[in-house]
């Protein structure tokens, strides 16, 4: 058999293509599905953390300035960007639980050095119950 002479070149171009086509989109994929279950435990430990604080604090304003700086601190060493922390539903008293609602920002796309789309924001929470036997004098949080 004789090879036509205008097929010279034909194989560069099929693996130009299947690497623009297949294993670029692919490696764009693998680097951004591990973002997300990260930022998820990123969300659950500030979450926690925050919370702990908060119910070590010796008074309910305390426990607010306290939750915010540990979440603040956290979110830099978690590689995570905190968008905000709720902590309404808190129950001041001896025995009650200390919540706080963390909502991070996660990367859905990312190509290192180059393009981050940030899509979906992740929440998580956590009750920090308060020492049973504390005293404490004030009714209400908030």
């Amino acid at each position: 058999m004789r090879r036509r002479h205008n097929e010279r070149g034909f194989m560069a171009t099929e693996w130009v293509a299947a690497m623009g086509l297949l294993l670029i989109p692919t490696f764009v994929l693998v680097m951004s599905a591990t973002r997300v279950p990260e930022a998820q435990a990123g969300a659950q430990t500030i979450a926690t953390e925050a919370a702990r604080a908060g119910a070590q604090a010796a008074s309910c304003a305390e426990a607010y300035k306290a939750a915010d700086e540990a979440a603040t601190r956290l979110g830099p060493d978690l590689n995570v960007k905190l968008k905000s922390i709720d902590q309404t539903d808190t129950v001041w008293k001896a025995g009650g639980g200390y919540t706080v609602h963390a909502h991070v920002a996660a990367p859905v796309v990312v190509l290192p050095g180059f393009i981050e789309f940030k899509g979906i924001t992740l929440d998580a929470s956590h009750t920090e119950p308060i020492d049973q036997y504390r005293f404490i004098d004030e009714t209400a949080c908030g």
